[in-house]
């Protein structure tokens, strides 16, 4: 009796809003986004119709009872958001569409003709005949979440959510295998072992078994007779007013949750698999590893990658790098190793070798080339290829992944390995936008002014030098001469007319000879260029202005081919 009190409470409650907002819909009748928008169930818990999705609407059914209103079932999940010209009605063949402005329907039930329908206490959408006889439900397709009622039946699935706004279909899945097992997959897996994250290991309780959740917060499984054959949560006593509802959410966890009723507060997690918030495979995307902070997962790329996007970290990691072909390769790329201690990775083994040694692993990736990474545990070397899958750090201190990272010469020395990436961000900045821009023009500049002096200086070879009446060295003439004079002099202050920070000046000074290079293959990219100018990459000492002993020495290190 006592948890018919709430709902009670909440039929009162919602009394003066169900005079606006009818429990049915029938012929005739229609619903709109920004008015007469919704139906209710009797208590007023649940609610069907329009609710604001991203910039329009969508069709869907969610706890009005609640204070988060949140979404159990959505209509055409997958389909961009309606506009607010949008209409819910019976057309005159009695189906229920949702249309568009310019004639545009879609079919909300399965194009099943009814004579009207309602939204039920349970949470379940019904369409009947005019014998009042159920002919289409929402509870036979469930999206995300389990209300109790719904039986999730051998050989169908929920989905999770890209995001608690954004209800399309996520990177996770839970299925009621037809071999009686309830397992957790990433979407787009086969329903093989080694790609699960969790099983209920109940293979043996053989074909049509159910998954079901009651009233009173209990997960269970029914077998074809509809007897319990396995409690995969105990349940409370009574339900005490509680509404109750089990979710796999957008992280890949599947999770029960309760909400009291008569309380105002946020739903409570009751149970939850796995515990581990690092356990649903592919959480980080492909080439992506995830780690545990402060009880929280993080998505880490590996050294020489970045995210593919930054606002969405698990849709995995890209190379930083360009990759050489092994059956055409030009020696413009060297490759480094890079450690990844404490991880481990989903293994697509090429090549393994055993025993071996940690130096020996990484040296046998480095002179594969077809090797992307190897993974290392114990004595064990197991060379991988492109994508890596599964990543994660672990507490493991046995394992580690050998990340061969390339480094672009260039001819010019300026290829930088991703070292850190967790820390590599690609900001676009309004000053180092103009810095970028203010290079390019002061490049231009200095090669249309050399270009200039230049035919000066032939013109001046074939006139008498009596009538010249120079009064400079001729090193201050041609000005990439004179920056480069006064650089190896360290006399750079010379070239401005005020004080400025000699170190910035410097900088400026390298990054504009570099830009000038006489051989084109030294000129960095402008997306070098603009590294150096952020100061997040070393600038080396131009070739025009080192001394032969240093151009010797620097080659010999990869600054110059």
């Amino acid at each position: 009796m006592a948890s018919i009190i709430p709902y009670l409470f909440l039929a009162v409650l919602s009394m003066a809003t169900a005079q606006q907002r009818s429990f049915n819909l029938s012929r005739g009748s229609s619903l709109f986004p920004t008015e007469n928008s919704s139906i209710l169930s009797p208590s007023g818990l649940f609610a069907f119709g329009f609710f604001p999705y991203g910039d329009g609407f969508a069709v869907g059914i969610w706890f009005e009872g609640t204070p988060q209103k949140t979404v159990v079932w959505v209509a055409y999940r997958n389909d961009p958001p309606l506009s607010p010209n949008a209409t819910i009605a019976f057309t005159s063949d009695v189906r229920l569409v949702v249309q568009e402005l310019g004639g545009q329907e879609k079919s909300i039930t399965d194009n099943v003709p009814a004579s009207f329908a309602s939204i039920l206490d349970s949470g379940n959408f019904a369409l009947y005949n005019s014998g009042s006889t159920v002919v289409w439900q929402s509870f036979d397709y469930p999206m995300d979440t389990i209300l109790p009622g719904i039986l999730l039946t051998a050989g169908n699935q929920l989905v999770s959510s890209t995001s608690e706004s954004n209800h399309s279909m996520g990177n996770f899945r839970i299925a009621m295998q037809i071999d009686g097992n309830v397992v957790l997959y990433p979407i787009g897996s086969p329903n093989t072992g080694n790609y699960a994250y969790w099983a209920t290991n109940t293979s043996s309780f053989g074909k049509n078994v159910k998954l079901t959740l009651d009233g009173n917060g209990r997960l269970y499984m029914l077998n074809s007779s509809g007897v319990n054959a396995k409690n995969i949560t105990p349940g409370a006593t009574h339900s005490g007013g509680k509404a109750y509802r089990a979710t796999i959410d957008a992280d890949g966890i599947f999770r029960l949750y309760s909400h009291n009723l008569s309380e105002s507060g946020n739903w409570s997690i009751e149970w939850a698999v796995p515990g581990d918030v690092c356990g649903p495979k592919g959480i980080c995307g492909m080439n992506g590893f995830c780690d545990i902070q402060n009880q929280q997962f993080v998505c880490i790329c590996p050294p020489g990658f970045v995210f593919i996007n930054q606002e969405q970290k698990d849709l995995g990691c890209n190379r930083s790098f360009t990759t050489e072909s092994c059956d055409f390769k030009t020696n413009q790329t060297k490759y480094i190793i890079q450690e990844m201690q404490n991880t481990v990775i989903e293994q697509s083994t090429y090549a393994f070798l055993s025993p071996t040694t940690n130096e020996e692993c990484k040296q046998a990736c480095l002179e594969d080339c077809n090797c992307d990474a190897a993974f290392f545990q114990g004595q064990e070397c197991m060379k991988q290829k492109l994508p890596l899958t599964f990543g994660r750090f672990t507490g493991d201190s046995s394992t580690s992944t050998f990340v061969k990272v390339g480094i672009d010469l260039g001819g010019n020395g300026f290829g930088a390995p991703n070292i850190n990436p967790i820390k590599r961000t690609k900001v676009l900045r309004v000053d180092i936008l103009i810095i970028g821009v203010a290079c390019v023009a002061f490049s231009v500049i200095l090669l249309a002014f050399s270009a200039l002096l230049m035919r000066y200086r032939i013109w001046r070879n074939y006139q008498p030098r009596e009538s010249l009446d120079i009064n400079v060295p001729e090193d201050e003439i041609i000005l990439v001469d004179w920056v480069t004079s006064c650089f190896k002099a360290n006399e750079v202050l010379k070239l401005v007319p005020e004080v400025v920070d000699v170190q910035s000046l410097e900088r400026m000074i390298r990054i504009g000879l570099w830009c000038v290079e006489e051989e084109p293959t030294f000129r960095p990219a402008m997306k070098k260029v603009v590294q150096m100018l952020e100061g997040t990459m070393h600038v080396p000492i131009p070739p025009c202005a080192r001394s032969s002993v240093e151009r010797i020495s620097s080659s010999s290190i990869g600054i110059e081919p």
